[in-house]
C-alpha cells in the first residue's frame, strides 16, 4: 500500500504541475486573442496533463529505488514532483516564447542568464504555490492529494463542458437573404475544387504519370484546359488572384504575413449578393478567417486536426514538442497524425453541409491539401517526407512516388463527393471547376516542392470545367488563360456583372483571347517578374531572390544561381518545353525579348514594393505553426 501511495502523489504532483501551467497559458492566450476559443482551456489540461501523468509516474519510480534508502513525508512526493513538473513546463514557455519576445537567444550568455533567472524564480514560486495548495487541502480533509485531485477533476470537467457548450467565432459571415436564392432557380450550382500543388502533367487526362479516374471521368464529363497559367508560386497569392481576379503585385498578398486585404471585391461577395448561398470547405492554414478569406461566404470551415481532440491545442507553446516526443514514442500517434486535414475528412465535411443546405442553389470552395508537402504514404500510415529537407536527389523516385500517391490518394477522396452528386440528381445542373493553386517542383531547376519559381512544373496547373448538363463535354480548350481570368468567366458564365475592378477576363464567352499572362512574386531577396505567351516564356527576378529561394534547403547540392536559376532568362517553349536553354543573350530572340520586356506596365516590371514588410507584418501563433509544419515558414 505504501508503494501504491507514492506512486499515486508523485503521479498526481505531476499531473498537477503540468495542468495548472497549461490552464494558466491557455487562459493567457484567450485573454490576448480575438478568437473565442473556449475549447483551448479543456485541450490545455488534457494535452499537459497527460505529459504530467507520464513525468509523475517516473518520478514515482524515482523515489521508490530512494525509500529502499531513506523515508520521505508524504507531502514530499506531492511537492517535489509538482514544482519539478511546473519547471519543466514553464522551461518551454520561458524558451519558446518569453525569450524570442525579449529578442533574447538562449545560447547566448544574457540569454543564459535571464533564462535561469525565469526559470529560478518560476521554481520558488511554483513550489510556494503548491506546498500551500497542499496543506490547504488537509485542512479540508484528512486526504488531503484527494481533495487535490478532486478539485482538479471538477475544473477538468468545468473546461470541458464550455468547450462543448460554447461557439467559438468571433468572426463574421455574410447575411444569408432564403429570398434572393429562391430567384436563382434556372442557375446551376457552382463549386470551385483546388487541389493543392497539383502539376499539370500529374492527372490521366493529361500524362501517364499518375492514375486519376475521377478526375479523367470529370474531364469526359466537361472541358479539358491545356494552357491555364498560376499567377505565382504558392497558395495565398493564387488563390487571391483566383478570387478577386487582380494580380500579385496589384492585390498586394505577397507574403505570410499578409491577409486579404478588405478593399479587393471577391468572388464569394459577388456570388453572395446575387443570392448564391456560399460556403468555404478549407485544409490549407492560407486559406481561412484569419487571413480574411471568410470573407463573402455564410459559411467558411477551416477543417484542421493536428491530432484528435487537439484542434486548438497548436497555440500552445510546448505543443510542437510534446508533438514531437508523441509522434516518436507512440505509434498510433505517429500513424494517425498528419500536419493538415486528410481530403476524405474534407469531402465528408463537403457532403454533410449538402445533405443539409443542398436544396439551396449554392457556391461551394473546396481546397485539398494533397498532394502537398509532406507527402504521406497511403500504403505506410506515418511515412512521409519533405523533400526540401531532406533534399537527397538520389530520393528523387522515392519523392515522386510518394507525391504520386497523394494525388491518387485525393482522386479517390473526390470521387464520394461526385458520387454523391449524382445519387442527390445535382450532378447534372452543378458547374464544377477542377484545379489548382500552383505546381510542385522534383529538381527539374534544382528547387524542392514551391519556394519561388517562374518555370512550367510551378506555374502550369490543370483545369477541368464540368459545365451544367455537361455541354462540351469531352472537349478540350488550348485557350491561354490566367488564374486571374476564373471568377470572371464563372460570373460571366451565371450572367452577372463582373465588377470593373477585376482585371481578368470570361474565357468562356466566343471572343476571349490572352496575349500573353504574368507570373509574380515577392521574397526577402526582391521580385519575380515573368511573362509567359503560347510559345515562350520571359522572366526577371531581383539578385536576391533566388538566393532567398534556397536558403533553409539541407543537403542542397546546385551549380551556381546564375546556371541554375539566371536573373534574366528567355525560353522557347516549342524546342525547349523543360526550359533547360536560356535564349535570353541569342541574337535570333533579341526582338521578342525586347518587344516583351516593353509590354508591360513600369507597375507590373517595376513595382515599387517594400521587401522590409516581411518582418512588420502581423500573423497569429498559431497560424505561424501551421505554416511552419507545412514548409511555408522557416
Amino acid at each position: 500500500m505504501r508503494k501504491v501511495n507514492i506512486l499515486a502523489k508523485s503521479t498526481l504532483g505531476g499531473l498537477i504541475g503540468f495542468s495548472s501551467v497549461g490552464l494558466i497559458e491557455s487562459l493567457t492566450v484567450l485573454s490576448r486573442n480575438v478568437e473565442t476559443m473556449w475549447s483551448l482551456p479543456f485541450e490545455a489540461m488534457l494535452l499537459y496533463g497527460m505529459v504530467g501523468f507520464v513525468i509523475g509516474a517516473g518520478c514515482g519510480v524515482g523515489f521508490l529505488a530512494l525509500t529502499r534508502f531513506k523515508e520521505f513525508k508524504d507531502i514530499t512526493y506531492f511537492t517535489t514532483v509538482g514544482t519539478f513538473s511546473t519547471s519543466v513546463a514553464m522551461l518551454g514557455i520561458i524558451l519558446y516564447s518569453w525569450l524570442p519576445e525579449l529578442g533574447l537567444n538562449p545560447l547566448t550568455p544574457k540569454g543564459l542568464v535571464v533564462s535561469l533567472l525565469i526559470f529560478a524564480l518560476s521554481a520558488v514560486l511554483s513550489s510556494l504555490i503548491i506546498f500551500l495548495l497542499y496543506k490547504i487541502a488537509s485542512t479540508i480533509y484528512k486526504k488531503p492529494a484527494l481533495t487535490i485531485f478532486i478539485l482538479y477533476l471538477v475544473i477538468f470537467i468545468v473546461t470541458g463542458i464550455v468547450a462543448t457548450a460554447l461557439t467559438e467565432s468571433s468572426y463574421s459571415f455574410q447575411d444569408y437573404n432564403p429570398k434572393a436564392n429562391s430567384q436563382l432557380k434556372q442557375k446551376p450550382n457552382v463549386i470551385l475544387i483546388i487541389i493543392d500543388c497539383l502539376r499539370y502533367d500529374m492527372i490521366s487526362p493529361n500524362s501517364d504519370k499518375a492514375d486519376t479516374p475521377t478526375i479523367s471521368a470529370l474531364a469526359d464529363d466537361g472541358i479539358l484546359f491545356k494552357n491555364v497559367i498560376a499567377t505565382s508560386y504558392w497558395t495565398r497569392p493564387t488563390i487571391t488572384s483566383i478570387m478577386a481576379s487582380r494580380l500579385p503585385f496589384d492585390h498586394g498578398v505577397l507574403t505570410y504575413t499578409t491577409s486579404l486585404p478588405e478593399n479587393l471585391r471577391i468572388l464569394p461577395e459577388e456570388l453572395s449578393d446575387n443570392g448564391y448561398r456560399t460556403v468555404g470547405i478549407s485544409a490549407n492554414p492560407n486559406i481561412k478567417p484569419q487571413t480574411g478569406f471568410h470573407r463573402g461566404f455564410h459559411e467558411f470551415r477551416f477543417e484542421k486536426i493536428p491530432l484528435p481532440l487537439f484542434s486548438r491545442a497548436v497555440w500552445l507553446e510546448n505543443y510542437q514538442h510534446i508533438l514531437a516526443a508523441l509522434l516518436k514514442v507512440v505509434p498510433w500517434v505517429r500513424e494517425n497524425y498528419k500536419s493538415y486535414m486528410s481530403g476524405d475528412k474534407l469531402t465528408e465535411s463537403a457532403i454533410r453541409w449538402i445533405t443539409e443546405k443542398g436544396e439551396d442553389k449554392f457556391f461551394m470552395y473546396l481546397h485539398y491539401m494533397e498532394p502537398h508537402a509532406p507527402y504521406y504514404s497511403h500504403q505506410n500510415k506515418g511515412v512521409n517526407v519533405k523533400p526540401r529537407e531532406d533534399a537527397d536527389v538520389s530520393n528523387l523516385e522515392r519523392y515522386l512516388s510518394l507525391y504520386k500517391g497523394e494525388v491518387e490518394a485525393n482522386d479517390m477522396y473526390l470521387n464520394p463527393l461526385i458520387e454523391f452528386l449524382k445519387k442527390s440528381q445535382l450532378y447534372d445542373n452543378t458547374m464544377i471547376m477542377l484545379t489548382a493553386d500552383h505546381g510542385e517542383e522534383f529538381y527539374e531547376h534544382y528547387g524542392w516542392e514551391h519556394r519561388g519559381s517562374p518555370y512550367e512544373e510551378i506555374v502550369h496547373v490543370p483545369m477541368i470545367i464540368k459545365m451544367p448538363y455537361s455541354k462540351n463535354a469531352g472537349t478540350v480548350n488550348r485557350a491561354l488563360i490566367s488564374e486571374i481570368d476564373l471568377a470572371p468567366s464563372i460570373l460571366g458564365y451565371l450572367n452577372f456583372d463582373i465588377p470593373l475592378t477585376w482585371a481578368g477576363n470570361n474565357f468562356l464567352s466566343g471572343d476571349f483571347s490572352n496575349e500573353y499572362v504574368l507570373i509574380q512574386g515577392l521574397n526577402e531577396g526582391g521580385t519575380l517578374r515573368a511573362m509567359r505567351t503560347m510559345n515562350y516564356k520571359l522572366s526577371v527576378s531581383d539578385s536576391g531572390f533566388f538566393a532567398s529561394k534556397f536558403k533553409g534547403f539541407r543537403n542542397h547540392t546546385r551549380p551556381s544561381l546564375e546556371i541554375a536559376c539566371p536573373s534574366e532568362s528567355f525560353y522557347d517553349l516549342n524546342e525547349d518545353p523543360e526550359e533547360k536553354i536560356n535564349r535570353i543573350d541569342a541574337p535570333e530572340y533579341a526582338a521578342l525579348v525586347e518587344k516583351y520586356l516593353t509590354a508591360e506596365s513600369t507597375f507590373f516590371w517595376k513595382p515599387e514594393i517594400n521587401v522590409d514588410h516581411f518582418e512588420k507584418g502581423v500573423i497569429d501563433k498559431k497560424t505561424l505553426r501551421e505554416l511552419k509544419a507545412l514548409g511555408y515558414v522557416h
